[in-house]
């Protein structure tokens, strides 16, 4: 296990920083500390994403015509200043040895060859041309300027990891996962984005009190899991009543949704199915195999911790309570049950 986390998106930050101090820091405690899910990383969006309140880079140019391939334009913005940079400052304090990485939405849209921040535009030219050159350095520069406003993150000579997101995953199977293990085995994998509500089909976009969502969550974190990936990042740390803010009306759902009109905050079901592996897989953790006997129909996963403890989380996806006999030939048999719809985690040391 390389770590668990969530995003530092405008949204998250705008939502948690519009409450009192004492709730914002209670927020960040619910992610971070001891006391709450025991996130150990954090994503930074580099610039703006669809979760900010207006599209934009850090080095956008108001004439299609011009470009700055030496990158004299570039700055941070009054949304890192003011939001994500101070929410971060939080989280470290509380979690020192935070790691962060960054990934941008879009690259300045004078670098592509649509011309837009959005749409299916890519770098100009070819790898190695000064585009790509302009925009290897683009991350160098956002990198630098973290640095100097005290927020260091992680970085890497040469690719060291790979992320995904969860989205479409009907589309490409978990086997997907293996193959890219089997070709890169010497590079980790990462599943770096997931959230509830962002189906177009899906009416409510946020859900209070879903317990499905919930158990999505788990379904993906465990089938990612046996799945050689080393680590789950969710989306928005948190979002407003309706799913934002989002310049382009991607409303989706948070496991945290802020009222600040109420100066309120919610914790939803997904928060606590997080939870279960959150705080019972530590980084270092090792996935462990296990021998399976009878029908397989609950969704199970066995770790080791760096504290010799042995976890077994199971999932029970369906409408009927399922028996559970866990059988460690040093300790016993332990017989339970995993009631319907339900996540049970296990803990036990030898």
């Amino acid at each position: 296990i390389v770590g668990f986390g969530g995003a530092f998106t405008d949204a998250a930050a705008i939502n948690i920083l519009s409450l009192k101090p004492q709730l914002s820091q209670q927020i960040i405690n619910d992610y971070y500390s001891q006391n709450g899910l025991s996130y150990t990383m954090g994503r930074i969006p580099i610039a703006g994403s669809d979760f900010s309140t207006r599209g934009y880079s850090y080095d956008d140019i108001d004439d299609e015509e011009e470009e700055d391939l030496e990158l004299k334009k570039f700055n941070l913005t009054a949304e890192d200043l003011h939001y994500k940079i101070p929410l971060l400052k939080m989280a470290i304090n509380v979690r020192p040895h935070l790691q962060l990485f960054g990934s941008p939405w879009s690259a300045p849209a004078w670098m592509k060859d649509n011309h837009n921040l959005t749409g299916k535009g890519g770098i100009k030219g070819v790898a190695g041309g000064p585009y790509y050159k302009a925009w290897a350095q683009y991350f160098v520069k956002f990198l630098d300027a973290y640095k100097e406003n005290g927020v260091e993150i992680l970085s890497a000579q040469y690719v060291s990891g790979i992320g995904f997101h969860w989205y479409l995953n009907a589309m490409s199977p978990p086997t997907d996962l293996d193959k890219t293990y089997e070709e890169f085995p010497n590079v980790f994998l990462l599943s770096t984005e997931a959230c509830e509500g962002s189906n177009p089909f899906q009416e409510d976009k946020v859900s209070l009190g879903n317990w499905d969502r919930a158990e999505t969550y788990a379904y993906d974190i465990i089938t990612d899991l046996l799945h050689y990936t080393t680590g789950w990042i969710d989306w928005n740390l948190a979002l407003d009543v309706k799913g934002g803010p989002n310049w382009a009306k991607n409303f989706v759902d948070a496991p945290i949704i802020i009222n600040s009109t109420a100066e309120e905050y919610y914790k939803q079901p997904m928060y606590y199915s997080l939870a279960h592996f959150t705080k019972f897989l530590a980084p270092d953790s090792q996935r462990i195999n296990a021998t399976e006997s009878g029908a397989q129909i609950l969704d199970t996963i066995i770790f080791e911790t760096p504290d010799n403890a042995t976890v077994l989380i199971a999932l029970n996806r369906l409408n009927d309570d399922i028996p559970l006999n866990i059988i460690d030939p040093n300790l016993g048999t332990f017989k339970t049950t995993v009631p319907s719809h339900s996540i049970q985690t296990y803990v036990w040391y030898l």
